[in-house]
């Protein structure tokens, strides 16, 4: 798993607007902090719902790469399509940790709803 958090710490020295970017790689769902941005690869899917337990109902945007997995929780997921990488967007998922998601985000992706 990896999460983006900003704070200070593992820094990749990279700052977006005026937050530094922090990415940690993490083993095991017991590890998770209170990150903002959390993806999950496909090679530790099974933990998943151990992340969604560790998380509770933080505003985090949960970032998966397998199918399925807006079915689980996830509010955007990774698959590909005729080749193609395209993302899944389940906007009830974002909103229900409290994100909103944008309508070109949206647009851009296969609704999950």
């Amino acid at each position: 798993m990896v999460t983006l958090q900003s704070g200070n710490g593992l820094s990749i020295d990279e700052v977006i607007g005026n937050q530094p970017i922090e990415v940690r790689n993490y083993m095991s769902a017991d590890e998770v902090g209170d990150p903002h941005i959390m993806f999950v690869g496909h090679w530790q899917s099974y933990q998943f719902p151990e992340v969604l337990k560790n998380l509770k109902g933080d505003s985090v945007l949960l970032i998966t790469e397998k199918e399925g997995m807006t079915e689980q929780g996830a509010a955007i997921n990774f698959v590909i399509r005729d080749g193609k990488i395209q993302y899944e967007v389940k906007k009830s998922h974002a909103i229900a940790r409290g994100l909103n998601v944008s309508s070109r985000l949206a647009q851009m992706g296969i609704s999950r709803e």
